[in-house]
């Protein structure tokens, strides 16, 4: 199943951005054909990030709601109506977020529904801690429509394909791998799926030690990440490389430098759908 991305526009980042929207078409024209086979030097290489960006992580949610309800001897029945409305449409960034519009969508006045989210996420917050990045609740993420056919067609013109995850190897390895290549990504040969060495370390912080590496194997034609500050770094150290903003969910952290500067005299591209 493809999933159509919620896009969060009242991010304060999204405000002061000067977007030129783009489609997956015209992303294309960035990478002409090459051929891996008489290329000389570093090969060229596109980079994805995975959550929010190629899959919807709100199928996985629910699954971790799911197993949570499961464990419990009893709790109010609206626990269990929201878990049946957790579609991807209303999926926010951060739980809480959910769980309120969710219960305003039930009903619930405001307060009220502030009140019922935050009781819920005291009680699951825990347990989903442990469980959103297990291997065995990644495999029920969904690919955003379209994003299997964009990927093997960059794949298919000669290009290295990077998946570039803040997710860490020890727990999500397996289900990484696993939904990548049950979803029909790209997989094996000129592919590499990199991830955070252990659990606590900061996205941000590893996605810029993952460019020193980038920059000494490969030539970047592009990245496509939903991430304000990985864009913004991303657009400083690779001055040469066309930077995507695929708008879905983000966290609420504003760049403390402008992405603008960053990007020089490149476009701001914006991808809303594949």
């Amino acid at each position: 199943m493809n999933e159509k991305a919620f896009r969060d526009s009242s991010h304060p980042w999204i405000l002061k951005q000067s977007f030129a929207d783009a489609t997956a078409q015209g992303l294309l024209s960035f990478s002409p054909t090459v051929d891996p086979a008489s290329c000389t030097g570093a090969p060229s290489a596109w980079v994805f990030d995975l959550d929010s960006t190629l899959f919807c992580t709100a199928p996985r949610n629910k699954r971790v709601l799911w197993r949570f309800l499961r464990q419990l001897e009893d709790f109010p029945p609206h626990w269990s109506r929201l878990w049946s409305e957790l579609t991807p449409e209303i999926q926010r960034y951060g739980i809480p977020q959910t769980f309120y519009y969710v219960f305003r969508q039930q009903g619930f006045p405001e307060g009220e529904a502030q009140a019922e989210a935050r009781k819920l996420w005291d009680a699951f917050r825990d347990f989903w801690t442990v469980e959103f990045f297990l291997s065995r609740n990644i495999v029920f993420d969904t690919p955003y429509a379209g994003a299997v056919e964009f990927v093997r067609k960059i794949y298919d013109r000669g290009y290295h394909v990077i998946y570039l995850t803040g997710r860490d190897s020890d727990r999500a390895q397996a289900g990484s791998h696993a939904v990548l290549r049950e979803s029909g990504f790209p997989m094996g040969e000129r592919t590499h799926l990199w991830l955070k060495p252990y659990r606590d370390q900061d996205d941000l912080h590893f996605k810029a030690m993952a460019s020193a590496k980038l920059k000494s194997q490969f030539q970047v034609r592009a990245f496509i990440d939903n991430e304000p500050e990985n864009l913004v770094m991303f657009a400083e150290k690779f001055p040469q490389a066309e930077v995507v903003f695929f708008h879905s969910i983000m966290s609420k952290r504003d760049p403390v430098r402008s992405y603008k500067e960053a990007l020089g005299s490149r476009q701001a591209w914006r991808l809303f759908d594949f």
